[in-house]
């Protein structure tokens, strides 16, 4: 193990490059038992060890104690761990096949370590110093039952999705399921990157402050998430980020939406957004292809890894949070997808590598399933969960908002909350909620603390209700809804206490915003809207509040 003692001297940079960051011989340094426990570990490959020695040093002035251990003495003095009983990489041809130069022994020497726990106490920060080529996965799970999806019009090839990367059995090497450490990864992979993503996460530290990370942007599209809900007009990454806002995961924060139905939900727009900075989350709802998000509708729908290395140089960058599909990913030189654009970086690690992109990427390294379960009270929406990515970066906002602050025990209370609220089968292989488990990964320093969530008790305001006033009916589908004959007057009674609220109709069909309105001061903390449809369809009609909370609700118009 090679321990760091190179604290600069007063005014030094942490990141001079010295002849005191020169490793020493593994066999030179004391036994792992005769160390203290400490609040972090960093592994990395002996290229990267001036690097992390520099991060350590950082964290250790911070007040977390940091170890660094470098992989040739890990493989020098442990044995491989047994493999995992899941069925991948040890034991299905597909994996063997499609994934190359995938070091499993290194994987499972690494484990053996971490199963050490005579060295270390549960709840560690690990930190993974390198991309798949220099700290593999900690398994490939092979996930039956994974189906060919698409964005946009690049085929998906199916074995891809079904040839899972997961780190989580670096989370829980003894895999029970249950975390003993808390584990993030920095997917660099040459030595100048380490050096610049390094220096990236000292100067985010030392500039970052609450009134520019108390600004949060939430980014939803309408993505086609298969079977999982069936309602025409459902806007599900609208919806999700909604739900977050409703629950108040945000409240103390400044919430902006770029959302698909407010033509803000464009490759320009979020480009302007990031390349700005000034915010502590930048949370995205989007369809995903390793080095891509989908915006869709423009002529250039793509926002690519390239352009995130386009943004220019700052320290006001926000922590990533996606549900998009395999954005991820940090070893596409080991399982390559054949339609990247350019080169083998993901988008995560784009966000991670790049110099004014984002601190952190949270999300998953292959394709997951995720939305609200919903029904319908007398057309109003009622969430009753959020699931797959979706419910698990729910629970990471719920984290900070009962007061987690560091990237790692954001991770960590998610995964804990995740596993408490999902069963999993027998062969959990073919089941999505094991599939976002294992996927699940932070691009990112998992002992990097961030600001602490500051409550100001600001105005907040009751969810509205909406009620429909003499409708004809109901609808017999799924999701029923209320009805209404075309030219006949169509009125809603909105119940909040917000002194105004902001009423968006949107016809499903056309996929048009058709009405816009501000309601201002109502009589018993009622409002009414009312308006009047010529033609048959059906209607989406959403009352946001001024602290940025919405109701849905859904109705249909028929011909007399």
């Amino acid at each position: 193990m090679l321990t760091c003692s190179c604290v600069p001297a007063r005014g030094d940079s942490l990141l001079s490059r010295t002849a005191s960051y020169e490793p020493t011989s593994p066999l030179d340094t004391p036994a792992l038992s005769d160390k203290t426990s400490p609040g972090n570990i960093i592994i990395t490959p002996d290229e990267f060890y001036p690097a992390a020695c520099a991060l350590a040093t950082f964290h250790n002035m911070d007040g977390t104690p940091t170890t660094i251990v470098n992989l040739s003495w890990i493989e020098q003095t442990y044995t491989p761990a047994p493999p995992p009983s899941y069925l991948g990489y040890a034991n299905r041809i597909i994996p063997r096949l499609f994934v190359h130069r995938y070091d499993y022994q290194r994987a499972r020497t690494i484990i053996s370590f971490l199963r050490d726990t005579s060295c270390f106490t549960n709840g560690t920060y690990l930190t993974l110093f390198g991309n798949g080529k220099y700290i593999p996965p900690s398994y490939y799970i092979y996930s039956q039952g994974r189906v060919m999806t698409s964005l946009g019009i690049i085929p998906l090839p199916s074995f891809y999705n079904n040839i899972v990367a997961s780190d989580f059995f670096y989370t829980s090497p003894n895999y029970d399921f249950i975390p003993e450490y808390k584990v993030g990864r920095l997917p660099v992979a040459t030595v100048e990157e380490a050096w610049a993503v390094v220096q990236k996460i000292i100067n985010w530290k030392q500039n970052v402050n609450w009134e520019w990370f108390k600004n949060v942007y939430v980014a939803g599209d309408q993505p086609n998430l298969l079977e999982e809900i069936n309602l025409n007009g459902s806007y599900v990454g609208e919806m999700i980020a909604c739900d977050a806002i409703n629950k108040e995961y945000f409240t103390d924060m400044d919430v902006t939406k770029l959302f698909w139905t407010d033509g803000l939900f464009t490759k320009a727009h979020i480009l302007d957004v990031l390349e700005e900075g000034n915010a502590g989350f930048f949370y995205m709802m989007a369809h995903g292809y390793v080095d891509r998000w989908g915006t869709y509708k423009e002529n250039d729908p793509f926002i690519y890894a390239d352009d995130l290395f386009a943004l220019p140089e700052k320290n006001n960058i926000p922590i990533v949070v996606s549900v998009a599909c395999m954005c991820g990913a940090y070893e596409t030189d080991l399982a390559m997808p054949y339609a990247l654009r350019h080169g083998t970086r993901s988008l995560g690690e784009a966000v991670i590598i790049s110099e004014g992109a984002g601190i952190a990427y949270i999300g998953t390294t292959r394709a997951t399933l995720g939305s609200p379960l919903i029904y319908l009270d007398q057309g109003q929406v009622v969430i009753t969960k959020e699931r797959g990515i979706a419910g698990m970066l729910t629970y990471l906002f719920a984290a900070y908002r009962n007061g987690i602050h560091t990237l790692g025990d954001l991770m960590d209370q998610a995964i804990l909350t995740y596993l408490d609220q999902n069963t999993f089968p027998v062969q959990p292989e073919k089941d999505n909620s094991f599939v976002v488990l294992m996927s699940f990964v932070l691009l990112g320093d998992p002992a990097l603390e961030i600001p602490h969530y500051t409550q100001t008790n600001p105005d907040k305001f009751l969810l509205p209700h909406i009620t429909p006033n003499d409708p004809e009916g109901y609808t017999n589908e799924e999701y029923s809804r209320p009805w209404y004959y075309t030219n006949t007057k169509i009125s809603l009674s909105i119940v909040t206490d917000s002194p105004a609220i902001t009423i968006k109709r949107i016809d499903i069909p056309t996929e048009t915003v058709v009405e816009r309105v501000v309601l201002n001061a109502s009589q018993n903390n009622t409002f009414t809207y009312s308006f009047t449809s010529e033609t048959p369809t059906q209607y989406l009609i959403r009352a946001e509040l001024i602290d940025a909370k919405e109701t849905w609700f859904y109705l249909t118009t028929v011909p007399q």
